[in-house]
């Protein structure tokens, strides 16, 4: 216990928590057969707050937050097979996004924040991990169709602080 303990203080002391200058979002996951990303998209209701669709090519907010807080969790895709979605988010208003035009292939999701371990299509429930990446000044997450003609999705989950 006194370790933990220590290991805590020395964290609380060695200053304040930076926000990440890059989210990694290159692993695109594939869904289980049987279970489309409409299904993926509504199964992750239960852990996001905050679901959008778009059928635009044109970026579109998702989470446009001023304030302090914490992104804990963020995951994109689309539709149809051919078509792609394409996300950016911005924390802290950074001239460069953290991710930055992450496009998906097609039938498959990204997962920039957080984690997603398990769907089940019928009931529309996943076993979602959740992070907890600071920003101090704001978070903005922007949702685009970058090709195709089916709908494009975006779940997230934020925390003020």
């Amino acid at each position: 216990m006194d370790e933990i303990l220590s290991f805590a203080q020395r964290t609380a002391l060695s200053g304040p928590i930076k926000p990440p200058t890059q989210l990694f979002c290159s692993r695109e996951v594939s869904l289980p057969s049987g279970i489309s990303t409409a299904n993926a998209f509504a199964s992750l209701g239960s852990a996001a707050e905050v679901q959008s669709t778009s059928t635009s090519s044109t970026y579109a907010d998702v989470i446009n937050y001023t304030g302090k807080g914490v992104l804990m969790f963020c995951a994109f895709g689309a539709d149809g097979a051919a078509t792609q979605a394409e996300v950016t988010i911005t924390i802290d208003g950074a001239a460069t996004p953290q991710v930055n035009a992450v496009a998906t292939t097609g039938s498959g999701m990204r997962v920039p924040a957080g984690s997603v371990s398990g769907f089940d299509g019928t009931n529309f429930r996943s076993n979602v991990s959740l992070e907890q990446i600071p920003f101090n000044v704001s978070l903005r997450i922007q949702l685009k169709r970058s090709s195709g003609a089916a709908t494009v999705w975006c779940a997230a989950k934020y925390r003020p602080v």
